[in-house]
């Protein structure tokens, strides 16, 4: 048997990168998969893509930067499947710059990562309460323990609204963790490396140095593959790590092993 038949699961951000390939995952496995964007036209592919492979998914446009859509969202998904069972909050945004970064661009990076993550859990946890549990799972990043991301060129470096926001976020689902644990409600996060995917190579050549630049920095002499990912998000969301809640779960190659 599948290890999410008959589950819903909510995918924010699902509709490209990393998200994307999660959400395809999910539905492999049996889940009804809920993605949660602000793009129609790539969200939609991935819609049909996993019904073309028997799998069932609904594309719900929303901004997680606002707490009224992700209302509408989550009562959305609560009207249609009657349940959450899982929650990955995976959409972001990822700034260049370096610490002279405009206050606006630091602003929206925490408004899109920060508070879209506090929105979805403020607002899903009470459904997954009624029902009797949960799992959320939060995209955090190497980025929140470490200042790799500022060692290298302008190709390399970003604003440090990326990292604020996943501190952030990490210290956020640990102290949640404590608080719905009694609910049966479990709260981790994964801490990803440097990936290639369609966003991160989108300039073919800032993508050649950030891949040169962590290659060197890895203990593993290879990169990894978004469904490495994927599948640390999947165990988290399964009954396989029913006993684990509060943790980060690092899949980096061991970059911040140094």
């Amino acid at each position: 048997m599948p290890r999410f038949d008959d589950q819903v699961a909510i995918v924010t951000g699902g509709s490209s990168g990393l998200g994307a390939v999660t959400a395809k995952l999910f539905a492999e496995q049996g889940a009804k998969v809920v993605i949660a964007a602000r793009g129609p036209e790539r969200a939609s592919e991935v819609v049909k893509e996993i019904e073309a492979q028997g799998g069932e998914a609904v594309f719900i446009q929303t901004d997680i930067a606002d707490e009224e859509q992700v209302k509408a969202c989550i009562q959305g998904v609560m009207d249609r499947y009657g349940r959450i069972d899982v929650v990955f909050n995976n959409a972001g945004s990822a700034p260049r710059g370096d610490w002279m970064e405009s206050s606006e661009s630091w602003l929206h990076t925490l408004g899109t990562a920060a508070n879209g993550v506090f929105y979805m859990c403020k607002n899903v946890i009470p459904h997954m309460e009624a029902a009797g549990g949960g799992s959320i799972i939060n995209m955090s990043s190497i980025a929140a323990v470490t200042g790799h991301f500022l060692k290298g060129t302008p190709e390399v470096t970003q604003g440090l609204s990326y990292n604020a926001t996943k501190g952030a976020v990490e210290s956020y689902t640990l102290a949640l963790a404590v608080a719905v644990g009694p609910m049966n409600i479990r709260v981790n996060g994964v801490r990803p490396g440097w990936f290639p995917t369609a966003l991160t190579l989108k300039d073919p050549e800032r993508g050649a140095i950030r891949s040169k630049f962590f290659m060197e920095r890895q203990s593993l002499k290879f990169h990894g593959d978004p469904h490495d990912i994927a599948n640390a998000v999947l165990f988290l969301a399964s009954s396989e790590s029913r006993f684990i809640t509060g943790h980060i779960l690092t899949v980096d190659g061991g970059i911040t092993l140094r």
